[in-house]
């Protein structure tokens, strides 16, 4: 997954404060990113770009080649272990208009439910611990870590399979600021109001000019991925349902105190009386350990009788998108 940069000869160390100050900077400019497309009139909005040709100057010498077009980028992304050479990137035009802005302006509220999470909890312990995986030099208390090199994502060896076990066994989490999981919530809650006004700007559109979210009748620059009258009902139902959960009125199936004990593979067991109330979990949290909550008593401060979601339900929604809805998520927010 990681960008076709080239090795840092000279890497700065990171520490956790490092580590939740690059969190913390990177909500503080979506924030600023979010608040300029608010101020964008819907009006006549078109912006052409042709994104296949745009260069970001990956190791800072001010100069850009093909290798540092986003063309080549996503080429690489797409299949990493044959990237191809660095040809002169191809445009792929995009015209972005009002749908798109509102789009963006949801991602953003999107990615910042996520940082807000992250940086609620005290995670210390997990990175000085393996944080080795990921960077080269770490401030961290097991210097003797280092000492082997980077594993993980810059190599992998026989050592670092402990070192994977080492990740999961510290999911374990304190709450540090329990009052950002509430704004993530509030984060949540914008991104489904967004996404249906984008929709209405989108639906409303008469042309067909290089669409990057494009209604039933206009042709996408994404191919393979046609919007039909299915899909955009399905997303639309997914919304309703994804707003309950958040709201507390629907609550999540809950796998545990079934007679007989299932195991939460295939068809998701239901706990007939008690679902997890997912709006509870920002609202009031607590210690995030992920085995408890796996095996479903660390999940006990949310357990609660109300209308469970139904699979029957969650079926229907998925056929709009014939296999494929967590792609058209990523793409739809």
């Amino acid at each position: 997954m990681r960008l076709p940069l080239p090795e840092n000869k000279e890497p700065e160390e990171i520490s956790y404060v490092k580590a939740r100050a690059i969190l913390q900077n990177m909500l503080d400019r979506l924030q600023t990113a979010e608040k300029t497309l608010a101020a964008v009139k819907p009006d006549n909005v078109k912006l052409p770009l042709k994104l296949g040709q745009i260069h970001l100057d990956l190791n800072g010498d001010g100069e850009v080649n093909n290798a540092e077009s986003m063309w080549h980028i996503t080429q690489t992304l797409q299949r990493p272990t044959r990237p191809p050479e660095p040809a002169p990137p191809k445009e792929f035009p995009i015209t972005f208009d009002a749908g798109d802005v509102v789009w963006l302006q949801g991602y953003c509220h999107f990615l910042s439910s996520f940082a807000e999470v992250i940086l609620a909890y005290n995670w210390q312990d997990q990175f000085e611990r393996t944080a080795h995986l990921a960077y080269p030099k770490v401030d961290s208390p097991y210097g003797f870590l280092q000492a082997e090199g980077t594993g993980m994502f810059m190599s992998f060896g026989a050592q670092n399979i402990l070192d994977v076990i080492a990740v999961v066994h510290t999911i374990n989490y304190e709450l540090a600021e329990p009052e950002r999981m509430q704004t993530s919530l509030q984060h949540l809650e914008t991104v489904i109001e967004l996404s249906r006004k984008s929709w209405k700007f989108i639906e409303a559109e008469t042309d067909d000019n290089h669409e990057w979210v494009p209604n039933s009748e206009q042709t996408s620059v994404m191919r393979g991925f046609n919007v039909t009258a299915g899909v955009m009902s399905g997303w639309q139902d997914f919304l309703n349902e994804f707003e309950l959960i958040l709201q507390g009125k629907k609550l999540v199936p809950f796998w545990r105190g079934i007679k007989g004990g299932i195991v939460p593979v295939g068809n998701w067991p239901r706990n007939p009386d008690v679902g997890i109330n997912v709006r509870k979990i920002f609202t009031e949290p607590t210690r995030f350990d992920l085995a408890l909550w796996l095996q479903g008593t660390g999940l006990k401060p949310y357990l609660e009788p109300g209308d469970i979601a139904a699979a029957d339900d969650w079926t229907k929604i998925m056929q709009n998108f014939r296999g494929q809805f967590f792609n058209f998520a990523l793409w739809f927010n």
